[in-house]
């Protein structure tokens, strides 16, 4: 999806990918909400083409440290949420390649920091359908997140000492609605020591954000 020429940092197909998959921020919730949209057929076009090698579309490799590793989370949590619009449609060879596209996180080095939920969230969603999966790296990467806690559920960013709010935001708003929609595919997440963590700074993030949702 090209919405224009101006850009961050990376890449014109991470550009373009991002803008496709983060409206599913939104969409995501809509769908297990009980909202309606004739918007997955749309997006279930878009992933097909950008997972085909054979197609003109097709998004490639992904580097380490590629933004478009940010955006594979967001399939990961489609795949583990909201399964019958966009695996359940699929045929075999679609849902191969989009198996074999998100695997690449895999083989990807990531920063040891919220990044590191990327690769767990990719996997959780692989899991649920028996296809291939690294739960080795699912494991390695909540290690390392939990070697970068510190004190009263904050953490450090990488290999500085930089506070980082972003570790328990995402289990704030995405492991608790990937665990209440899906607990097959998020029980491997609860014996880890950031689920009691989060508590703590969850009920801080939650009183900074106004009753109409404004931050």
């Amino acid at each position: 999806m090209q919405l224009g020429h101006t850009a961050a940092h990376y890449s014109p197909v991470g550009m373009r990918i991002e803008s496709l998959l983060r409206p599913l921020f939104g969409l995501i919730p809509l769908t297990i909400g009980g909202g309606k949209t004739d918007l997955w057929p749309r997006y279930r076009k878009g992933v097909i083409n950008g997972t085909d090698p054979g197609h003109a579309e097709y998004w490639g490799p992904v580097p380490s440290g590629d933004q478009i590793m940010v955006e594979m989370t967001l399939l990961g949590l489609a795949l583990a949420i909201v399964p019958d619009q966009l695996w359940e449609p699929l045929n075999r060879g679609q849902r191969d390649n989009l198996a074999n596209w998100l695997n690449q996180i895999n083989q990807c080095d990531l920063t040891a920091n919220n990044w590191l939920f990327f690769q767990v969230f990719v996997n959780l969603g692989l899991r649920k359908f028996g296809v291939r999966y690294s739960r080795e790296i699912m494991e390695t990467a909540l290690d390392k997140i939990e070697y970068s806690t510190l004190s009263d559920s904050w953490y450090f960013d990488g290999p500085t000492l930089q506070r980082e709010f972003e570790n328990p935001l995402y289990f704030t708003r995405c492991f608790t609605r990937l665990y209440g929609q899906s607990p097959d595919a998020g029980a491997s997440l609860l014996a880890a020591p950031e689920v009691p963590a989060a508590k703590p700074i969850a009920a801080r993030i939650w009183i900074c954000c106004l009753p109409a949702g404004v931050a």
